[in-house]
C-alpha cells in the first residue's frame, strides 16, 4: 500500500490547490502526522497519479499544491452484476472486487436475496470501502456502483456476458477470455425465471468452480478468473 496516498473527489491538474476532507483529513494529519513541504501522492480514481506538496496542514485543515500528474488509460470493462447478498458479504465483494480490477458493481434485487434495497448511507459506506481498498491495492480507477432493477426488468446487457450456473454442462468460466460481465445470484441462487431471462438478453450460462460457492466467493472467484484475461 502506498503509504502517502491520499483520495480526492477533485480534479487533478498542475500548479492547482487541493484540499482534504473528513477521513483523508484525519488520516493525514493524525495518523501519517504531515507537514508543511511534505510531499504526497493524491488520486481521484479516474486514472490520475498527481504528486503534491502540503501547504497548510493543521486539525481543520489541509491544503496541497499539485506538483505534477500523470494520467492512465482506463483498462478493459470487468463487470460484477450481483444479487444484493448481506451487508458483510457485500464488505467483501466491495474490497475484493476492487483489489481484482472490478471497473463496475451491479447492484440488484434477486428474486431469492434476503435484502432488496440499498440506503443512501449504506452507498457512501461503500463508496468509502471501495476508495480504501484502490488506495491499498495501488490501482488508479475506483469501481463504480449501479443499482439496478430485478433481471426481470432488464433490457439489455453488455456483449460477452454470463451468469454463474450449477448446470454441470455450463461451460467453464475460464475457457469463456472474452467475458466482460459476469452476473451473480445471491446465497440461494438465481431462480430459473432470471436464468432464462439473462439468456434471452444473449447471456452465457458458466460455471465458475466443481463446488458450490456462497456468493462472495462466487463473485471474487468469477472476477478472479476474469481478470487474468487483462494481465
Amino acid at each position: 500500500m502506498p503509504e502517502n496516498r491520499y483520495f480526492t473527489h477533485q480534479p487533478l491538474v498542475t500548479t492547482q490547490n487541493v484540499s482534504l476532507e473528513n477521513s483523508e483529513h484525519r488520516h493525514i494529519f493524525k495518523v501519517m502526522r504531515g507537514a508543511v513541504d511534505d510531499t504526497v501522492e493524491l488520486v481521484n480514481g479516474k486514472g490520475q497519479l498527481a504528486q503534491a506538496v502540503i501547504t497548510t496542514i493543521d486539525k481543520t485543515n489541509v491544503d496541497l499544491e499539485i506538483v505534477s500528474v500523470d494520467s492512465f488509460t482506463p483498462p478493459p470493462p470487468l463487470i460484477l452484476a450481483a444479487a444484493l447478498p448481506r451487508l458483510n458479504r457485500l464488505d467483501f465483494i466491495l474490497e475484493k472486487g476492487t483489489e481484482l480490477g472490478m471497473t463496475s458493481l451491479w447492484l440488484f434485487p434477486g428474486e431469492r436475496s434476503e435484502k432488496k434495497t440499498v440506503s443512501e448511507n449504506q452507498l457512501k459506506r461503500f463508496h468509502s470501502i471501495l476508495v480504501s481498498a484502490m488506495k491499498q491495492s495501488g490501482t488508479l480507477f475506483l469501481p463504480e456502483i449501479e443499482i439496478k432493477p430485478p433481471i426481470k426488468k432488464w433490457s439489455a446487457l453488455p456483449s460477452n456476458a454470463c451468469f454463474g450456473s450449477l448446470d454441470p454442462d455450463a461451460s467453464p468460466l475460464i475457457h469463456e477470455p472474452s467475458a466482460s460481465l459476469v452476473v451473480i445470484g445471491p446465497e440461494s441462487g438465481l431462480t430459473r425465471k432470471e436464468e432464462s431471462r439473462l439468456i434471452t438478453l444473449g447471456a452465457k450460462a458458466v460455471k465458475l468452480h466443481s463446488h458450490i460457492l456462497r456468493t462472495d466467493t462466487a463473485a471474487i472467484c468469477a472476477l478472479s478468473l476474469m481478470s487474468q484475461n487483462y494481465q
